[in-house]
């Protein structure tokens, strides 16, 4: 699997099931509804082995999972599952759109250095504007999700966002 960014993956119901080392509930559901209601999913995973996948179900919902690859009879392991907020229960709970703020700080840190094509020197580059995105929190993480969502976002704007994404769960 790549690493770096957010990619389709495909899922079987035997394949789904084996990425749940539990049957358990998160949020009001559980592995077989997520299966069930399961539209499209993406998958991520990190050079710390750390594995991603972002689940949208038919019913609008969109839920981001976090585990770990293990070995070859058992590739990943999904251990927490989060439901993301709708972007309109987000507006209540946050008034005003923080959308284009972000847009406006991810293109100030996809501006420069033109010199380097690595993601983390842009980060470095742009530290305070880069640390502003993540003190959005959720916001930030619906505001990825629904770009993502979008498809194409295999660029340096794409791979910028995964890190952002995989910053702020990791600070959970």
């Amino acid at each position: 699997m790549p690493d770096g960014g957010f990619f389709p993956m495909d899922l079987t119901a035997e394949t789904f099931d084996a990425l749940f080392l539990e049957q358990q509930l998160w949020h009001d559901t559980d592995a077989q509804t997520l299966r069930e209601h399961n539209f499209q999913t993406w998958q991520a995973v990190t050079s710390s082995d750390a594995f991603y996948a972002l689940l949208q179900q038919d019913t609008g919902d969109v839920y981001l999972t976090f585990g770990y690859l293990d070995d070859q009879a058992r590739p990943a392991s999904i251990r927490w599952v989060f439901r993301l907020t709708p972007a309109v229960r987000a507006k209540e709970a946050h008034p005003g759109d923080s959308s284009p703020k972000i847009a406006v700080l991810l293109d100030t840190i996809c501006s420069s250095p033109a010199q380097s094509s690595a993601p983390s020197a842009y980060i470095q580059a742009h530290q305070a504007d880069y640390d502003s995105i993540l003190d959005y929190g959720q916001d930030a993480l619906q505001y990825c999700f629904s770009e993502f969502l979008k498809g194409n976002q295999t660029d340096l704007r794409g791979h910028i966002m995964a890190q952002i994404c995989r910053d702020i769960i990791d600070s959970r």
